[in-house]
């Protein structure tokens, strides 16, 4: 089959975007505002990678071929750079953002997906698979499957009572 339209392009090139997915622990995910605190308010992102070094490098030559991003672009994601060559050793991160809310799902048992208000029941220290929207202007989060939700924390455990302080 003839891929190639009119300007001898493939449909895949000029299409231009694809989704990744990647396995990893949620370390951050909360609604803060942007740049210095004055941006506008968005969800802020991060999740160790965690998937096998075949399956990392695997998606970032997917996105570099798709997107045709440049990965030494200045707005080229930290991650996307370092793995463009091959995984380094140590930890990777994958820092997103978006407005929007992202659909979430817990798999419970049998494999059965139940939805998770990503709000109030999804917790830092979760065991994640990140969907990844990407295309040439950046790679935003689509969705995220919870195989291990975390813990919840409450930032008050453990303080003293105010007549020890």
């Amino acid at each position: 089959m003839n891929n190639l339209n009119k300007e001898d392009v493939t449909m895949e090139k000029k299409n231009g975007k694809c989704r990744v997915y990647l396995k990893g622990e949620l370390c951050k995910c909360r609604y803060e505002r942007g740049y210095r605190g004055k941006g506008d308010k968005q969800w802020r992102i991060s999740v160790k990678v965690t998937s096998a070094k075949e399956k990392i490098v695997s998606a970032v030559k997917e996105i570099l071929s798709a997107t045709g991003i440049d990965p030494k672009d200045t707005f080229t994601p930290k991650w996307v750079k370092d793995c463009a060559v091959g995984v380094p050793d140590g930890d990777i991160y994958i820092n997103t953002h978006t407005a929007f809310d992202i659909p979430c799902s817990i798999k419970g048992e049998n494999g059965v997906k139940f939805d998770l208000d990503f709000e109030t029941e999804l917790f830092e220290g979760a065991e994640v698979i990140i969907a990844l929207n990407c295309k040439k202007e950046g790679i935003y989060p689509a969705s995220i499957l919870v195989l291990k939700n975390g813990n919840p924390s409450n930032p008050f455990e453990g303080f003293p009572d105010e007549s020890e302080v």
